[in-house]
């Protein structure tokens, strides 16, 4: 009978282990206790703790809703301020700028890192190329529509806080009328594009000076300017492909958002069309536009030369954002 007795031991302590699977549950129900206490800290250790599992969409939303959570972003406030997002071409992008998350100092600041981090969880969730198509094929419908809503949540937060801070908007969302200095997004040297803001753009001008974002210009290194101009593309091309590609339903709540994706979309017509009429000069940087609207990767966005993402911010993201003075 002692001889027995350390086995029987054994075949208790392993048949009272958890699984790997349960250990997860078990990871996933403290974490959604400790955020719905705001407790990000231990929420983050408990998913820590189980590893990272990359595979179970409920557990990507989850890590992603940590990085939120140290932010203090709350969906709810989101939803109550979607209404105001205006589906208009020469609108969209300064209604962002004035919901009430948008109000951003620093590209650096925790707030704004820590919502790009939780972007970043769910849209690398299923591959370095993001898309709804490859989050579905994954994750099945439900997971990846659920990560998608709530990527698409985040999304127009961090936009809106993107495109105030480097617009300089002000409280109406107007550029050039906030708290910095600067008239344009950033100072352009590449000739299409210079041409573009001074000949079209009615207050974005002298471009070549010193009329961008300080936060795009040096002392910062080339490799950070190129880095912050790519955070812009991929939000907007995300947030495009999620409103292309994801069902909106028809509430009240969610229906405008069904129409912002046809302006993203129109917004890129409208600037192709205005690229190849015109601002094709020079060679090694024509249809720049076509090149970039698909690209959902950060790195795929700065691989690419600075003067291809310089037409971009001017034909569409200046064009976007007017100043109405």
């Amino acid at each position: 009978m002692l001889k027995l007795f350390p086995i029987l031991c054994l075949l208790f302590l392993v048949s009272c282990a958890k699984t790997d699977e349960q250990v997860l549950d078990s990871a996933k129900q403290e974490a959604k206790y400790y955020l719905s206490d705001n407790n990000c800290a231990k929420a983050k250790k408990v998913l820590d703790d189980a590893g990272f599992e990359n595979d179970d969409a409920e557990y990507v939303s989850l890590y992603a809703s940590v990085y939120a959570c140290q932010a203090g972003y709350s969906e709810f406030d989101l939803l109550g301020e979607v209404s105001t997002i205006a589906a208009a071409s020469n609108q969209l992008l300064g209604s962002l700028t004035t919901l009430a998350s948008s109000n951003e100092t620093a590209p650096d600041s925790t707030n704004y890192t820590s919502i790009m981090s939780a972007i970043d969880v769910i849209l690398n969730s299923a591959g370095t190329t993001p898309s709804a198509a490859a989050r579905e094929a994954k994750f099945g419908v439900t997971g990846a529509t659920n990560l998608s809503f709530q990527a698409l949540y985040l999304i127009l937060v961090e936009f809106g806080k993107f495109m105030q801070l480097y617009g300089n908007t002000d409280a109406a969302g107007d550029k050039s009328d906030g708290s910095f200095t600067n008239t344009c997004i950033f100072t352009y040297t590449q000739s299409d594009a210079a041409n573009y803001v001074n000949g079209v753009l009615p207050t974005c001008n002298s471009a070549g000076g010193d009329e961008g974002s300080d936060f795009l210009e040096s002392p910062v290194t080339d490799d950070e300017i190129d880095a912050r101009l790519c955070e812009g593309i991929y939000l907007f091309n995300n947030l495009r492909d999620i409103l292309t590609n994801v069902t909106i339903g028809d509430s009240s709540t969610f229906g405008s958002l069904k129409d912002v994706g046809d302006v993203l979309n129109t917004m890129i017509s409208d600037a192709e069309a205005a690229e190849s009429g015109g601002l094709n000069g020079e060679v090694a940087y024509q249809d720049s536009i076509q090149m970039i609207k698909d690209i959902t990767s950060k790195s795929d966005c700065e691989a690419l030369p600075r003067q291809r993402l310089e037409k971009w911010y001017a034909i569409i993201f200046e064009t976007g954002l007017p100043d109405n003075d």
